[in-house]
Formats: structure tokens, C-alpha cells, sequence
């Protein structure tokens, strides 16, 4: 429209002591931008489908919709995926705001490859995988105690080709 000031025209206006303070700076739309690194990079995936690994482990797949200065990020259409041996698992999340400080690292996901992966999984309900999850951490926790009792006693298997 014509009565926008043009980006590359300094435009005044008057402040409240009378005098003139410059216009904000209007960008065009295809204005390139500096988004090399931090938060300023996320731009470039907005609107798109991906991946979210947490520092506590956890997988949040989503449309990211929003993010800040802080890379603070609001997902849409968000899923939470458990992978374990061969087996996955998505809980619906819905709209998810994470933590900037929380977001280990961020990425694009490519659809074609999601399915290519998925495809060669067995897709569980959320309360088997969870199931699964607690069988394991028991039988490694066992595992763990047993070599612990084995070091203590000394019967710690040694290979003589070290020694």
C-alpha cells in the first residue's frame, strides 16, 4: 500500500516533547536476516514439523509454532515418542510449551525417513512401553548389583593379558 513508509526512507514523527524521533523500521517481507545462531535461528523452522530432545531424555515431535529470545518454544499437533528395542510408542500432547533451557537440540524432521524408521518398528500402547521401561531398569539394576557383590567379594573376573 502507498501510505506505508518505505524501509529505506527515514521517517520522523513527533515525540511527546514536540520534537521528532525517527519512524520504527519497516521491513520488507523478504528482508534477509541474520540467523546464524541462537534463538534467531529457530526461524527458519517455524511452521515445520520437528523434533525435540529433551534434557531429561525424552522425544516431543510437533509444528513448531512459536519461539522467543530465549528459545522458549511452542509446539502444535505434539506427540511424545518412546523408542526402546525395536518397539515405539506416541502419547498425543496436544499444544506443548517447552523451556528453552531444557531443549537439548532441535531439528527438521524429514517425513519420508520418519516412516522409513518407523516401518521397520512394532508400534505399543503407551502402558506396555512403560511396562517394558520398568522391566529393564529392574533387570539392569539387578545386573548392576550383582557385579558390585562380585567386585566386593574379589571374584571380579580378571583377563590375564592385561596384567
Amino acid at each position: 500500500p502507498p501510505n506505508l513508509p518505505r524501509p529505506h526512507m527515514q521517517q520522523h514523527r513527533p515525540n511527546n516533547r514536540g520534537g521528532k524521533q525517527p519512524h520504527p523500521q519497516i521491513l520488507p517481507h523478504d528482508f534477509p536476516l541474520n540467523r546464524s545462531s541462537g534463538a534467531a535461528s529457530l526461524f527458519e523452522h517455524l511452521e515445520q514439523r520437528v523434533l525435540v530432545c529433551l534434557r531429561d531424555g525424552r522425544h516431543i515431535y510437533g509444528t513448531l509454532l512459536s519461539f522467543d529470545s530465549f528459545a522458549n518454544i511452542v509446539l502444535e499437533a505434539a506427540t511424545e515418542r518412546t523408542i526402546l528395542a525395536g518397539l515405539y510408542s506416541d502419547a498425543d500432547a496436544g499444544i506443548v510449551f517447552i523451556r528453552g533451557e531444557n531443549v537439548m537440540f532441535l531439528g527438521e524432521i524429514d517425513p519420508v525417513k520418519e516412516r522409513e524408521v518407523l516401518r521397520d518398528m512394532r508400534e505399543v500402547g503407551k502402558a506396555e512401553m512403560n511396562e517394558i521401561i520398568r522391566r529393564n531398569a529392574r533387570e539392569n539394576a539387578e545386573r548392576a548389583e550383582g557385579m558390585a557383590g562380585a567386585a566386593a567379594e574379589g571374584s571380579w573376573p580378571i583377563n590375564d593379558d592385561f596384567i
